[in-house]
């Protein structure tokens, strides 16, 4: 019965990783409206000037998991 468990537990973590590879990767104005929405929260947060690109790496990569695209290695922020 234990390894009965184990192969299903092995069967969804492989499931789940390959569903994350499917995922698109999110349109350029979609980056940049996170971009702007999490600038908004990290001035209601005041988050340090130092901290900045961290925080808003992070937020808009929830987003965009949040809505189904894959998460971005950095941001291009001008």
């Amino acid at each position: 019965m234990k390894n009965y468990l184990l192969l299903v537990g092995a069967s969804m973590l492989l499931s789940f990783s390959c569903v994350a590879d499917e995922l698109p990767n999110a349109p350029s104005e979609v980056v940049s409206d996170y971009v702007q929405l999490c600038q908004s929260y990290a001035i209601e947060e005041n988050i340090e000037e130092n901290k900045l690109d961290d925080y808003l790496l992070s937020c808009v990569n929830e987003e965009l998991t949040a809505s189904g695209y894959k998460k971005v290695e950095k941001l291009d922020i001008e």
